[in-house]
Order: structure tokens, then C-alpha cells, then sequence
């Protein structure tokens, strides 16, 4: 479905004038345009289909501009930027690298990136334009073994790349002993702004001290099945790749107990120990818990719940 459409030789008025105008030159092929359709209440993003180029070599793309004002008061950006000094809206244009990183590294397909620039104020945002990947969305109720055979390769396959500063893909610069900090003000500012209740939110903030971490890999702490594509012959392409972070990877393992039941989880252990030995979440599976929920990665909002759910690594 569609929500309305362009069909000039140029972007709406509206979309450009929310992008940066030092890249309305790089942006002139882009036409006939269509918005498509918010999936999630919380994006921070609208993505428009469009044609890039001339009519003899035009590419089918998808180019998307974030929100500065969502990104701003969105929790899970709030907490990119205290935990990682992400500076989403400030750094799209240098995506190219994020693209290459995991281009390099995953056995998923992932979108071509023609073009990217970065935001530079308070209203004019930054975007990301690639090329179109063929598939259709995933429902959670659908996802079948080999899906998660296939997850398990990917996150394998990123969790083989290290790194001993964490922050954004394209430029970690904060050093391993800086973690637990930078971990507990991330918790402490959230959890107080979220009012979690204070002898949860002490009680996790009292474990960060015990988190050991030996590695950062590229991780996404917003995995969900919504990033990914699958074509009518089951395989996935990774097409949201705009969160990859370096961090710890037991930080998406506990996420993973959120996203697959006992039966996927299994098929995913499998796959995974073939290269990784599984690590111990006991001692972290809390303190991440709560970082995500303050995150709102998937939606959650009964705490007691969330903190609740059933461990299963």
C-alpha cells in the first residue's frame, strides 16, 4: 500500500525541504516518489519508494529521512547516544562505512547504499538512500526454522568481528573500561526520566559493577524481525541497518530470548555454537533487561513482565 504519490520529476516540496539542502544536488535524480507506510508507532523515519537516475539506468530505490524531532525524544535514542555517543541524525552521511562493515561480514543480503548524508540542525534531517531489495516483510507468527537457521549464521558471522572500543559502527572511540559507566548513567538517567520503580532500578544499577566484558562485536540493539526481508524462497536480506553498534554481544543475546520461543532457540543455539561458545548471561541477563526495556526496543511497557520473561541460554 501506498499513501500517496509523485509522480514528478523530482521530490515533493515537502520531503526536500526537510532534508539539508546540501544535498538537494545529490538528490536531484530522485522522482516519483511514494511514501509508504509507517509500520510501528515508534519509527522515527519515513521511507518513500522512488526511481533514482536517468530513464536509461534508473534504479528502483528506497530512500529514507528521519525524524530530528522523533529521533530527540525517542528512548532508544536517547539511550544510542548517553551509551554509545550515537549521534544518529549528525552522522548518516557516513554510512557508507556501516554498509561496507557488515556487507563484509554477513551472509544476508543487504541493500546497496547510493547515497547518504547527514542532518545539520534542528528541523533539517540527514537521509539514506539505497537500492531496492526484493522480498515481503516477516510475521513473527510465521517464522519458520530456517529463518532463525539463517539469523543464527548472520549474528555468528558479526559476532567473529572484534573491536576493544564500543560506539557507532563507523567510529567506536570509547575504550572497553569506559563501559560500566557509560552503562550505568545510561540506566540511572532513563530509568529515573521512566520512573522505574527505584529498588528495581538500584538493584540492577548495583550488578553493572560485576559485568565484565571482554570484546565489543556489531551488534543491533533494536533486532527485530521487522529488519529483514524474505523472498517466496525463504531467504532473508538484513534492509534496516541504521542501530548497528559496537558492543557487548550478550547484550543481543538477551535479546534473542525476547524474539524466538524454546523451539527457535534451540535451532538457534545450534547454529550459533557451531563458531561461539554460548556465554554466561546470568550474571548480565538483568542489568540488559532493564536497558532494553528503558529502550523500548520492542514495545514493552509491564515492566514486572518484561524482567519476567523466561530465560532460556
Amino acid at each position: 500500500m501506498l499513501i500517496s504519490v509523485s509522480m514528478n520529476r523530482s521530490l515533493p516540496v515537502s520531503l526536500q525541504s526537510r532534508i539539508a539542502i546540501e544535498h538537494h544536488a545529490v538528490l536531484k535524480e530522485c522522482h516519483t516518489a511514494a511514501l509508504l507506510p509507517t509500520l510501528f508507532a515508534d519509527s522515527t523515519h519515513q521511507a518513500w519508494s522512488c526511481s533514482y537516475g536517468v530513464d536509461y539506468a534508473e534504479l528502483n530505490c528506497v530512500l529514507k529521512v528521519c525524524s530530528v524531532e522523533d529521533v530527540h525524544n525517542s528512548p532508544f535514542w536517547q539511550a544510542m547516544q548517553s551509551l554509545f555517543a550515537f549521534d544518529f541524525v549528525a552522522n548518516l552521511g557516513r554510512y557508507d562505512a556501516v554498509y561496507q562493515i557488515v556487507k563484509g561480514a554477513t551472509p544476508l543480503k543487504t541493500p546497496r547504499l547510493i547515497a547518504a548524508g547527514s542532518g545539520n540542525g534542528v528541523r533539517q534531517s540527514g537521509f539514506l538512500l539505497t537500492e531496492f531489495v526484493n522480498g515481503r516483510a516477516i510475521e513473527s507468527s510465521k517464522v519458520n526454522a530456517d529463518h532463525v537457521e539463517q539469523l543464527a549464521h548472520h549474528l555468528a558471522a558479526l559476532h567473529q568481528q572484534t573491536q576493544s572500543f564500543f560506539g557507532p559502527l563507523y567510529a567506536p572511540q570509547l575504550s572497553i573500561d569506559l563501559w560500566g559507566g557509560a552503562l550505568s548513567e545510561t540506566l540511572a538517567v532513563l530509568g529515573k526520566a521512566q520512573n522505574i520503580d527505584p529498588v528495581i532500578l538500584d538493584k540492577v544499577l548495583t550488578q553493572v559493577a560485576s559485568i565484565r566484558v571482554e570484546a565489543f562485536h556489531p551488534i543491533m540493539p533494536d533486532l527485530r524481525w521487522d529488519q529483514f526481508l524474505v523472498t517466496d524462497s525463504g531467504e532473508l536480506s538484513l534492509i534496516d541497518l541504521d542501530a548497528l553498534v559496537w558492543g557487548p554481544r550478550e547484550l543481543e543475546l538477551v535479546l534473542i530470548e525476547y524474539l524466538l520461543d524454546q523451539s527457535q532457540l534451540d535451532v538457534f543455539k545450534t547454529i550459533y555454537t557451531q563458531s561461539h561458545a554460548m556465554p554466561d548471561l546470568e550474571s548480565v541477563r538483568d542489568v540488559y533487561r532493564l536497558l532494553l526495556f528503558v529502550m523500548n526496543v520492542l514495545g514493552e511497557s509491564d515492566l514486572e513482565k518484561w524482567m519476567g520473561h523466561s530465560v532460556s541460554f
